[in-house]
């Protein structure tokens, strides 16, 4: 019998695993276009997510200086961005806002944000002065029952140290202001303002 000899370059996956990349894949949502890219493919439709977790930035990237920016990071787990593998976005202003403001109302009803699945949906804005368009994220969530399997899967990911989800090119312009008062985050965003003038 002639068997193939499988070749592993870059290691083998375990199967029904979630992957973390070495170098972190980020699914940017493009203002510009209302879609998800990624380098420059395009992904359309709508995409059903699983968030592993926040982090609240304050920094500069691009052309965007000194905001207050959201770095998430997520499997999809229905839609067009691929799926079994561990993304990052960054959400700045409105679509910041929405996410943390669905992530409050879940909690007022006793639930888990994990627990469920979160829809982003581009929504198409104008500005006010140049009445050019422009897209925000609105988020959706849904609570659904019997996903303990799905979650176990998760946290193997978060409890692996050496899979650390660290991105540190949107970031290195950036401070972390997670798990800081209100007072501290003030004070560290007054800070770093101050060096980066």
């Amino acid at each position: 019998m002639n068997q193939r000899r499988r070749i592993k370059v870059f290691g083998s996956g375990v199967k029904d695993s979630i992957m973390v990349p070495q170098t972190p894949i980020i699914a940017r949502n493009n203002c510009k276009i209302g879609k998800w890219t990624i380098n420059s493919k395009e992904y359309q439709g709508r995409n059903q997510i699983a968030i592993l977790k926040v982090s609240k930035l304050f920094g500069s990237f691009g052309e965007t200086k000194n905001t207050l920016w959201g770095q998430v990071w997520f499997v999809c787990e229905e839609g067009s961005l691929p799926k079994q593998v561990v993304l990052v976005t960054y959400l700045k202003k409105r679509s910041l806002l929405s996410l943390l403001e669905i992530m409050t109302l879940i909690r007022l009803n006793k639930a888990e944000p994990a627990s469920g699945i979160f829809s982003p949906i581009f929504v198409s804005q104008s500005a006010s002065k140049s009445r050019r368009r422009y897209y925000v994220l609105e988020w959706e969530w849904e609570g659904l029952p019997g996903r303990e399997r799905q979650l176990e899967r998760y946290a193997k990911v978060l409890a692996n140290e050496s899979k650390l989800m660290i991105e540190p090119t949107w970031t290195r312009n950036m401070i972390c202001l997670d798990g800081m008062s209100s007072w501290k985050a003030e004070m560290a965003v007054s800070d770093f303002i101050k060096k980066n003038k």
